[in-house]
């Protein structure tokens, strides 16, 4: 399959969006620019199209992560 689309958001638990991607190889490394995050829980929303032999899925996910140090 190929993607067509690509969405990965991160926010905070007050919801401020702390990291997103429109890029498949690119994940959040647990910092928010050159800083660690803080330890906490994280909201992570995930959206992705792509194209298969027979036409267009799409697939979306959302959770929660916990960083911890």
């Amino acid at each position: 399959y190929t993607v067509t689309s690509y969405q990965l958001m991160v926010f905070d638990r007050w919801g401020s969006l702390v990291f997103q991607s429109n890029n498949p190889e690119q994940g959040w490394n647990g910092r928010l620019a050159a800083d660690e995050a803080p330890a906490g829980v994280y909201i992570y929303n995930l959206e992705i199209v792509y194209q298969t032999i027979v036409g267009e899925d799409f697939y979306s996910a959302s959770g929660d992560v916990s960083l911890i140090k």
